[in-house]
């Protein structure tokens, strides 16, 4: 929430003469709005207020010199001898007849209980922060011990000639596989019969 205070009256002479910086004034018209800006009359009036006033000024200027022109044409003159319309110190005075503070005093105050409520917060909040501890950066990261007067070694880079170690790979035996070898006689590899052999000894 952006609470913005009601301008003081030197800032609302400074709202107004930017306002007023595109119309055609009087030199007593400028210093009637100046005097304006710092009287109990436009207390309470907000930026918006402030242009509201010049605006309405000025339209009162130009109905003034709508009438002025059809006098002239009524009278039998032209309408191009009426000067442009120009605002003068009653036109202000006419406009406060019709624009008020658009923000009451009921509500100002309510506005600024609000910002001081929230500025009150923001500011205990940011005490608070100050006061709580900050962790430590080195909480949680172990150090290392080694003996006095070593320093760790980093590991020695591998030689482009070097070769990782090979190891030979041992034959499988099968189960079923028997340990000895049998020729197709009969007798194995000792020269013996073999007695699961089909060979008939008889004969």
């Amino acid at each position: 929430m952006l609470y913005l205070p009601l301008p003081e009256p030197e800032a609302r002479v400074s709202i107004l003469l930017t306002a007023a910086r595109q119309t055609p004034i009087t030199p007593d018209g400028l210093r009637h709005l100046t005097k304006l800006a710092t009287s109990h009359r436009l207390d309470g009036f907000s930026g918006a207020d402030c242009s509201a006033l010049v605006q309405e000024s000025a339209r009162l200027a130009i109905k003034d010199n709508l009438e002025l022109v059809k006098r002239t044409i009524a009278g039998g003159g032209v309408a191009a001898a009426v000067p442009a319309p120009i605002v003068m110190p009653r036109h202000f005075d006419d406009a406060l007849l019709t624009v008020s503070r658009s923000v009451s005093a009921a509500d100002a105050d309510r506005y600024l209980r609000v910002s001081n409520t929230i500025r009150g917060a923001r500011s205990h909040a940011i005490a608070k922060s100050d006061a709580e501890p900050k962790p430590s950066s080195a909480v949680g990261k172990k150090r290392v011990q080694r003996p006095v007067g070593t320093t760790a070694q980093p590991p020695k880079p591998l030689s482009p000639n070097s070769r990782p170690p090979q190891l030979s790979p041992t034959p499988l035996q099968s189960p079923e596989e028997p340990n000895t070898a049998q020729g197709d006689n009969g007798f194995d590899s000792t020269g013996e019969l073999d007695s699961s052999s089909s060979f008939d000894s008889s004969v």
